[in-house]
């Protein structure tokens, strides 16, 4: 009698494990889906705030084209990062970190340490005013 207890109580809780794990996995599912119309909004947005900040920071045309270049460039390589199959998550957050340093360094050098602080301080009152206009 004991064991056939035993054997239910082990049963119903591996069931509800189980369960809690299958309910855990949609999290794509919370996210909402953007139609084309609306990526490309939110895409030109970026572009355009992104352009907002270099103008605020100062830096010239070639500036702008180049840093864009550093940035593009950045974004492609922490991309193949995160899609690598063969990295473990260190691994993967460690070469996230180096990519983001040698992208600084980067548009640092390009930049000027003066213009690059404007750019980052531009960026983050867009972001600061982005975040409270959702909220609201």
């Amino acid at each position: 009698m004991k064991k056939l207890l035993i054997t239910a109580c082990m049963a119903v809780t591996l069931t509800a494990s189980v369960k809690a794990q299958e309910a855990a996995k949609p999290a794509d599912a919370a996210k909402p889906q953007l139609s084309k119309e609306e990526k490309a909004k939110q895409k030109q947005k970026a572009e355009d705030d992104l352009n907002a900040a270099f103008k605020e920071a100062g830096a010239t045309d070639d500036e702008v084209k180049q840093a864009k270049a550093i940035m593009e460039e950045a974004r492609a390589k922490r991309n193949e990062i995160r899609k690598s199959t063969t990295l473990t998550e260190e691994e993967k957050t460690t070469k996230s970190k180096e990519s983001n340093n040698e992208e600084k360094e980067k548009l640092t050098k390009l930049l000027g340490a003066d213009k690059y602080k404007a750019l980052k301080e531009a960026q983050k009152k867009q972001k600061a005013a982005a975040t409270t206009t959702t909220t609201m």
